[in-house]
């Protein structure tokens, strides 16, 4: 039957919209479905409150540096670094001399 797979957590045929995506499988979807996941990283989560408290400052520490954002920025300076190599150049000449100035 397309379109469905088994759990390996409830050992139900769910449709391929209720999995989670996973690279390392060969299909690409996680092995538990979404709800099974869910459960799995609750009852992980609960098991230590250490774990919810690390998890928690974790994501409040990545959001407020700014990381996502960074991320996107070095993708962009990565594309234009292979694409436009004397842009890239221009680039980073105009930081030098603002740097340069500043101090």
């Amino acid at each position: 039957m397309l379109g469905v797979k088994i759990c390996h957590t409830c050992k139900e045929d769910l449709p391929l919209t209720l999995y989670t995506t996973d690279n390392k499988t060969p299909d690409g979807l996680c092995i538990h479905c979404k709800r099974c996941y869910a459960e799995k990283r609750k009852n992980w989560l609960n098991a230590k409150p250490s774990r919810r408290e690390k998890v928690k400052r974790d994501r409040r520490d990545y959001y407020q540096r700014g990381l996502r954002q960074n991320k996107f920025n070095s993708a962009i300076v990565a594309y234009v670094r292979i694409m436009a190599p004397a842009v890239y150049q221009r680039a980073l000449d105009s930081i030098k001399r603002a740097e340069g100035e500043s101090e």
